[in-house]
Protein backbone atom coordinates (compact mmCIF):
# COMPACT_ATOMS: atom_id res chain seq x y z
CA UNK A 1 0.00 0.00 0.00
CA UNK A 2 1.34 3.42 -1.00
CA UNK A 3 0.44 6.79 -2.50
CA UNK A 4 0.44 6.32 -6.27
CA UNK A 5 -0.27 8.36 -9.41
CA UNK A 6 -2.75 7.34 -12.12
CA UNK A 7 -1.06 6.39 -15.38
CA UNK A 8 -0.77 9.26 -17.84
CA UNK A 9 -1.85 11.95 -15.36
CA UNK A 10 1.15 14.19 -16.17
CA UNK A 11 -0.13 14.71 -19.74
CA UNK A 12 -3.26 16.43 -18.40
CA UNK A 13 -1.60 18.83 -15.97
CA UNK A 14 -2.15 22.15 -17.75
CA UNK A 15 -4.65 25.00 -17.75
CA UNK A 16 -7.38 24.21 -15.18
CA UNK A 17 -7.58 20.69 -13.77
CA UNK A 18 -9.54 18.98 -11.02
CA UNK A 19 -7.65 16.21 -9.27
CA UNK A 20 -9.28 13.47 -7.23
CA UNK A 21 -7.14 11.95 -4.48
CA UNK A 22 -8.87 8.65 -3.80
CA UNK A 23 -8.23 7.07 -0.41
CA UNK A 24 -9.86 4.88 2.20
CA UNK A 25 -7.82 6.54 4.95
CA UNK A 26 -9.65 8.97 7.28
CA UNK A 27 -10.90 11.95 5.18
CA UNK A 28 -9.57 14.50 7.66
CA UNK A 29 -6.11 12.97 7.48
CA UNK A 30 -6.08 12.99 3.67
CA UNK A 31 -7.42 16.56 3.55
CA UNK A 32 -4.68 17.67 5.93
CA UNK A 33 -1.99 16.23 3.65
CA UNK A 34 -3.50 17.88 0.56
CA UNK A 35 -3.87 21.18 2.40
CA UNK A 36 -0.19 21.16 3.36
CA UNK A 37 0.76 20.66 -0.30
CA UNK A 38 -1.16 23.71 -1.55
CA UNK A 39 1.51 26.37 -0.80
CA UNK A 40 4.20 24.30 -2.53
CA UNK A 41 2.01 23.68 -5.60
CA UNK A 42 1.19 27.39 -5.81
CA UNK A 43 4.90 28.26 -5.55
CA UNK A 44 6.08 26.12 -8.47
CA UNK A 45 6.86 27.84 -11.78
CA UNK A 46 9.50 29.87 -13.58
CA UNK A 47 10.84 33.43 -13.32
CA UNK A 48 10.67 34.73 -16.94
CA UNK A 49 13.25 37.49 -16.44
CA UNK A 50 15.99 35.06 -15.39
CA UNK A 51 14.72 31.69 -16.58
CA UNK A 52 15.18 30.29 -13.09
CA UNK A 53 12.82 27.52 -12.02
CA UNK A 54 10.92 27.61 -8.74
CA UNK A 55 9.93 24.22 -7.31
CA UNK A 56 7.86 24.00 -4.14
CA UNK A 57 8.83 27.54 -3.21
CA UNK A 58 12.57 27.05 -3.76
CA UNK A 59 14.37 28.97 -6.51
CA UNK A 60 16.97 26.96 -8.44
CA UNK A 61 19.66 29.46 -9.45
CA UNK A 62 21.54 29.23 -12.75
CA UNK A 63 24.77 28.78 -10.77
CA UNK A 64 23.37 25.83 -8.85
CA UNK A 65 22.46 27.78 -5.74
CA UNK A 66 19.10 27.36 -4.09
CA UNK A 67 17.15 29.89 -2.05
CA UNK A 68 13.67 30.11 -0.64
CA UNK A 69 11.91 33.50 -0.97
CA UNK A 70 9.92 34.82 1.97
CA UNK A 71 6.21 35.57 1.75
CA UNK A 72 7.03 39.30 1.51
CA UNK A 73 9.40 38.69 -1.40
CA UNK A 74 6.64 36.84 -3.28
CA UNK A 75 4.26 39.75 -2.73
CA UNK A 76 6.67 42.61 -3.53
CA UNK A 77 6.86 43.93 -7.08
CA UNK A 78 9.97 42.46 -8.62
CA UNK A 79 11.24 39.33 -10.30
CA UNK A 80 9.11 36.98 -8.20
CA UNK A 81 5.93 39.01 -8.78
CA UNK A 82 6.08 38.10 -12.48
CA UNK A 83 6.72 34.39 -11.94
CA UNK A 84 4.72 32.08 -14.19
CA UNK A 85 3.07 29.84 -11.62
CA UNK A 86 -0.43 28.61 -10.74
CA UNK A 87 -2.85 31.52 -10.35
CA UNK A 88 -5.21 29.55 -8.10
CA UNK A 89 -5.09 26.41 -5.95
CA UNK A 90 -8.32 25.72 -4.07
CA UNK A 91 -8.79 24.25 -0.63
CA UNK A 92 -9.51 20.48 -0.81
CA UNK A 93 -13.16 19.46 -1.00
CA UNK A 94 -14.22 16.20 0.64
CA UNK A 95 -16.33 13.96 -1.62
CA UNK A 96 -17.29 10.31 -1.27
CA UNK A 97 -14.07 8.30 -1.56
CA UNK A 98 -11.54 11.10 -1.54
CA UNK A 99 -10.58 14.77 -1.91
CA UNK A 100 -11.02 17.12 -4.85
CA UNK A 101 -8.31 19.67 -5.62
CA UNK A 102 -8.82 22.41 -8.24
CA UNK A 103 -5.70 23.96 -9.78
CA UNK A 104 -5.52 26.75 -12.35
CA UNK A 105 -2.02 26.47 -13.78
CA UNK A 106 -2.40 29.65 -15.86
CA UNK A 107 0.87 30.11 -17.79
CA UNK A 108 2.95 27.65 -15.75
CA UNK A 109 5.23 25.68 -18.15
CA UNK A 110 4.10 22.07 -18.57
CA UNK A 111 7.34 20.50 -17.21
CA UNK A 112 6.85 22.37 -13.94
CA UNK A 113 3.16 21.44 -13.71
CA UNK A 114 4.33 17.83 -13.59
CA UNK A 115 5.87 18.39 -10.17
CA UNK A 116 2.37 18.48 -8.63
CA UNK A 117 1.99 14.70 -8.07
CA UNK A 118 5.38 14.47 -6.37
CA UNK A 119 4.54 17.39 -4.07
CA UNK A 120 1.23 15.75 -3.14
CA UNK A 121 2.88 12.38 -2.50
CA UNK A 122 5.42 13.94 -0.15
CA UNK A 123 2.85 15.79 1.92
CA UNK A 124 0.38 12.90 2.00
CA UNK A 125 3.10 10.58 3.28
CA UNK A 126 4.09 13.16 5.90
CA UNK A 127 0.43 13.19 6.98
CA UNK A 128 0.67 9.39 7.37
CA UNK A 129 -1.69 8.60 4.50
CA UNK A 130 -0.78 5.02 3.63
CA UNK A 131 -3.03 4.26 0.66
CA UNK A 132 -4.12 6.79 -1.99
CA UNK A 133 -4.17 7.35 -5.73
CA UNK A 134 -3.82 10.76 -7.40
CA UNK A 135 -5.78 11.09 -10.66
CA UNK A 136 -8.25 13.23 -12.59
CA UNK A 137 -11.77 13.69 -11.27
CA UNK A 138 -14.46 12.04 -13.44
CA UNK A 139 -16.13 14.05 -16.20
CA UNK A 140 -19.70 13.89 -17.41
CA UNK A 141 -19.64 11.57 -20.44
CA UNK A 142 -20.55 12.74 -23.92
CA UNK A 143 -23.43 10.27 -24.00
CA UNK A 144 -24.96 11.70 -20.84
CA UNK A 145 -24.49 15.24 -22.12
CA UNK A 146 -26.35 14.30 -25.27
CA UNK A 147 -29.24 12.78 -23.32
CA UNK A 148 -29.55 15.86 -21.13
CA UNK A 149 -29.43 18.14 -24.17
CA UNK A 150 -32.48 16.38 -25.62
CA UNK A 151 -34.77 17.04 -22.64
CA UNK A 152 -37.44 19.70 -23.17
CA UNK A 153 -39.32 21.70 -22.05
CA UNK A 154 -37.22 23.62 -19.53
CA UNK A 155 -38.32 25.77 -16.57
CA UNK A 156 -36.15 27.87 -14.30
CA UNK A 157 -36.29 30.33 -11.41
CA UNK A 158 -33.81 32.25 -9.28
CA UNK A 159 -33.44 33.59 -5.75
CA UNK A 160 -30.83 36.16 -4.75
CA UNK A 161 -29.79 38.21 -1.77
CA UNK A 162 -30.16 41.99 -2.02
CA UNK A 163 -26.43 42.70 -2.23
CA UNK A 164 -24.13 44.05 -4.97
CA UNK A 165 -22.87 41.47 -7.51
CA UNK A 166 -19.70 39.46 -6.94
CA UNK A 167 -19.44 39.90 -3.16
CA UNK A 168 -16.05 39.17 -1.63
CA UNK A 169 -16.18 35.59 -0.36
CA UNK A 170 -18.93 34.56 -2.80
CA UNK A 171 -22.33 33.22 -1.87
CA UNK A 172 -21.12 31.97 1.52
CA UNK A 173 -20.56 35.59 2.59
CA UNK A 174 -23.95 37.09 1.66
CA UNK A 175 -26.75 37.61 4.21
CA UNK A 176 -29.08 34.61 4.60
CA UNK A 177 -26.78 32.46 2.45
CA UNK A 178 -27.69 29.33 4.41
CA UNK A 179 -31.38 29.97 3.81
CA UNK A 180 -30.79 30.23 0.05
CA UNK A 181 -28.73 27.03 0.12
CA UNK A 182 -31.41 25.21 2.14
CA UNK A 183 -34.12 26.33 -0.29
CA UNK A 184 -32.11 25.16 -3.31
CA UNK A 185 -31.11 21.78 -1.88
CA UNK A 186 -34.60 21.24 -0.45
CA UNK A 187 -36.17 21.96 -3.84
CA UNK A 188 -33.73 19.60 -5.57
CA UNK A 189 -34.49 16.89 -3.01
CA UNK A 190 -38.18 17.28 -3.82
CA UNK A 191 -37.48 16.90 -7.55
CA UNK A 192 -35.35 13.80 -7.05
CA UNK A 193 -37.07 10.50 -7.76
CA UNK A 194 -36.08 6.84 -7.31
CA UNK A 195 -33.56 5.80 -9.95
CA UNK A 196 -32.03 9.27 -10.35
CA UNK A 197 -28.29 9.90 -10.01
CA UNK A 198 -27.00 12.83 -7.97
CA UNK A 199 -23.87 14.64 -9.17
CA UNK A 200 -21.91 17.75 -8.25
CA UNK A 201 -20.88 19.71 -11.36
CA UNK A 202 -18.18 22.37 -11.29
CA UNK A 203 -15.34 23.43 -13.53
CA UNK A 204 -15.36 20.44 -15.91
CA UNK A 205 -16.23 17.45 -13.72
CA UNK A 206 -19.28 15.55 -12.59
CA UNK A 207 -18.68 13.89 -9.23
CA UNK A 208 -21.23 11.28 -8.05
CA UNK A 209 -22.68 12.14 -4.65
CA UNK A 210 -24.96 10.73 -2.01
CA UNK A 211 -27.42 13.03 -0.25
CA UNK A 212 -25.38 12.71 2.94
CA UNK A 213 -22.38 14.17 1.11
CA UNK A 214 -24.17 17.23 -0.30
CA UNK A 215 -23.55 19.50 2.69
CA UNK A 216 -19.75 19.00 2.98
CA UNK A 217 -19.25 19.27 -0.79
CA UNK A 218 -21.33 22.46 -1.08
CA UNK A 219 -19.67 23.93 2.00
CA UNK A 220 -16.18 23.20 0.67
CA UNK A 221 -16.77 24.70 -2.78
CA UNK A 222 -18.60 27.81 -1.54
CA UNK A 223 -15.99 28.41 1.16
CA UNK A 224 -13.48 28.93 -1.65
CA UNK A 225 -15.77 31.55 -3.20
CA UNK A 226 -16.74 29.29 -6.10
CA UNK A 227 -19.93 28.00 -7.70
CA UNK A 228 -21.30 24.47 -7.69
CA UNK A 229 -24.26 22.86 -9.42
CA UNK A 230 -26.12 19.86 -8.03
CA UNK A 231 -27.74 17.70 -10.70
CA UNK A 232 -30.39 15.01 -10.17
CA UNK A 233 -31.33 13.05 -13.28
CA UNK A 234 -32.34 9.63 -14.53
CA UNK A 235 -30.57 10.51 -17.83
CA UNK A 236 -33.65 9.38 -19.71
CA UNK A 237 -36.66 11.66 -19.20
CA UNK A 238 -35.95 14.20 -16.45
CA UNK A 239 -33.21 16.40 -14.98
CA UNK A 240 -33.23 19.00 -12.21
CA UNK A 241 -30.35 21.27 -11.21
CA UNK A 242 -29.66 23.75 -8.44
CA UNK A 243 -26.80 26.17 -9.11
CA UNK A 244 -25.40 27.54 -5.84
CA UNK A 245 -23.46 30.77 -6.24
CA UNK A 246 -25.27 31.80 -9.42
CA UNK A 247 -26.57 35.32 -10.18
CA UNK A 248 -23.16 36.95 -9.85
CA UNK A 249 -22.44 34.95 -6.67
CA UNK A 250 -25.46 36.46 -4.88
CA UNK A 251 -27.97 33.62 -5.03
CA UNK A 252 -29.18 30.34 -6.47
CA UNK A 253 -30.91 29.30 -9.66
CA UNK A 254 -33.19 26.29 -10.09
CA UNK A 255 -33.90 24.53 -13.37
CA UNK A 256 -35.82 21.46 -14.42
CA UNK A 257 -36.06 19.79 -17.83
CA UNK A 258 -38.35 16.90 -18.68
CA UNK A 259 -40.23 15.23 -21.47
CA UNK A 260 -43.34 15.73 -19.30
CA UNK A 261 -45.10 18.92 -18.20
CA UNK A 262 -42.98 20.77 -15.66
CA UNK A 263 -44.76 24.03 -14.83
CA UNK A 264 -45.76 22.80 -11.36
CA UNK A 265 -42.10 22.31 -10.43
CA UNK A 266 -41.57 26.08 -10.16
CA UNK A 267 -44.97 27.36 -8.98
CA UNK A 268 -43.90 27.36 -5.36
CA UNK A 269 -40.45 27.50 -3.85
CA UNK A 270 -40.11 26.28 -0.24
CA UNK A 271 -39.33 29.15 2.11
CA UNK A 272 -39.40 27.36 5.47
CA UNK A 273 -41.62 28.12 8.47
CA UNK A 274 -42.55 31.81 8.87
CA UNK A 275 -40.45 32.09 12.03
CA UNK A 276 -37.29 31.09 10.13
CA UNK A 277 -37.76 33.13 6.97
CA UNK A 278 -35.49 36.12 6.42
CA UNK A 279 -37.09 39.54 5.82
CA UNK A 280 -38.88 39.66 2.46
CA UNK A 281 -36.80 42.67 1.42
CA UNK A 282 -33.53 40.74 1.75
CA UNK A 283 -34.22 37.92 -0.74
CA UNK A 284 -35.74 38.41 -4.18
CA UNK A 285 -37.29 35.86 -6.50
CA UNK A 286 -35.76 37.21 -9.67
CA UNK A 287 -37.44 35.32 -12.49
CA UNK A 288 -39.49 32.36 -13.59
CA UNK A 289 -40.34 31.00 -16.98
CA UNK A 290 -41.54 27.73 -18.48
CA UNK A 291 -40.91 27.12 -22.17
CA UNK A 292 -42.04 24.44 -24.56
CA UNK A 293 -39.59 25.53 -27.28
CA UNK A 294 -36.71 27.40 -25.65
CA UNK A 295 -33.74 28.38 -27.81
CA UNK A 296 -30.68 29.33 -25.68
CA UNK A 297 -28.28 27.04 -23.80
CA UNK A 298 -29.48 26.65 -20.25
CA UNK A 299 -26.01 25.59 -19.17
CA UNK A 300 -24.44 28.93 -20.15
CA UNK A 301 -24.10 29.98 -16.51
CA UNK A 302 -23.10 26.66 -15.08
CA UNK A 303 -19.81 26.74 -13.15
CA UNK A 304 -16.91 26.63 -15.60
CA UNK A 305 -14.24 28.30 -13.49
CA UNK A 306 -12.96 27.58 -9.99
CA UNK A 307 -13.20 31.27 -9.09
CA UNK A 308 -15.64 34.13 -9.26
CA UNK A 309 -15.84 36.07 -12.50
CA UNK A 310 -14.24 39.47 -11.83
CA UNK A 311 -16.47 42.50 -11.29
CA UNK A 312 -17.08 44.60 -14.38
CA UNK A 313 -17.72 41.63 -16.66
CA UNK A 314 -21.49 41.57 -16.31
CA UNK A 315 -23.49 38.83 -17.94
CA UNK A 316 -27.11 37.70 -18.00
CA UNK A 317 -27.71 35.65 -14.88
CA UNK A 318 -30.33 33.17 -16.10
CA UNK A 319 -31.02 32.09 -19.65
CA UNK A 320 -33.59 30.04 -21.44
CA UNK A 321 -32.61 26.79 -23.13
CA UNK A 322 -33.38 23.40 -24.54
CA UNK A 323 -30.23 21.90 -23.14
CA UNK A 324 -29.72 20.52 -19.64
CA UNK A 325 -27.55 21.64 -16.77
CA UNK A 326 -24.16 20.75 -18.26
CA UNK A 327 -20.97 22.85 -17.93
CA UNK A 328 -19.84 24.76 -21.02
CA UNK A 329 -18.28 28.07 -21.97
CA UNK A 330 -20.26 31.07 -20.72
CA UNK A 331 -22.44 32.77 -23.31
CA UNK A 332 -22.17 36.53 -23.77
CA UNK A 333 -25.33 37.03 -25.83
CA UNK A 334 -27.48 40.01 -24.91
CA UNK A 335 -31.14 39.31 -24.08
CA UNK A 336 -33.72 41.25 -26.08
CA UNK A 337 -36.28 41.42 -23.27
CA UNK A 338 -35.65 41.76 -19.56
CA UNK A 339 -37.47 42.66 -16.38
CA UNK A 340 -37.28 42.08 -12.65
CA UNK A 341 -39.76 41.28 -9.94
CA UNK A 342 -38.24 43.62 -7.36
CA UNK A 343 -40.08 46.64 -6.04
CA UNK A 344 -39.52 49.79 -8.08
CA UNK A 345 -38.41 51.59 -4.93
CA UNK A 346 -35.52 49.21 -4.26
CA UNK A 347 -32.22 49.94 -6.07
CA UNK A 348 -30.93 46.89 -7.94
CA UNK A 349 -27.47 46.10 -9.34
CA UNK A 350 -27.43 45.86 -13.13
CA UNK A 351 -26.55 42.15 -13.14
CA UNK A 352 -29.84 41.29 -11.44
CA UNK A 353 -31.89 42.16 -14.52
CA UNK A 354 -33.26 38.80 -15.63
CA UNK A 355 -34.06 37.99 -19.27
CA UNK A 356 -37.61 36.61 -19.36
CA UNK A 357 -38.24 34.40 -22.34
CA UNK A 358 -41.66 34.64 -23.98
CA UNK A 359 -43.26 31.44 -25.33
CA UNK A 360 -43.92 31.38 -29.04
CA UNK A 361 -47.55 31.99 -30.07
CA UNK A 362 -49.53 28.83 -29.71
CA UNK A 363 -46.94 27.03 -27.59
CA UNK A 364 -47.96 25.28 -24.40
CA UNK A 365 -46.52 26.24 -21.03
Amino acid sequence: MAVTVARGLERHLERTVVLLIRSDDPPGQVAAGVRRAIPDIAATGVIPATGEEVIAGEVLGKDGTRWRPTAREWEDDGLLAGAERPSYVAEPVTVPGGQLLVIDYASTPAPLCRHTPGILIRHLEEARVHDAQIGLAPRLSGRRRGILASLTPVAWAGLRASVPPYPRGGLAAVPHAQHLIDVATGWLGGQSQPGMDLLALFVSVGVPLTWDAVVPVVTGVLAAGGTVALLASDFRTRAAVAVLGDLALTGVSLRVASTDKIAAAMRWLPSGPPSTRPPSSSITRVAFTSLSRPSRPMHSNMPTSPRAEPPGRSRPCIRRSTSPPVPSSPSRSTPTTSRTSASSTTPRPSCTRMPIARPAPGSKT
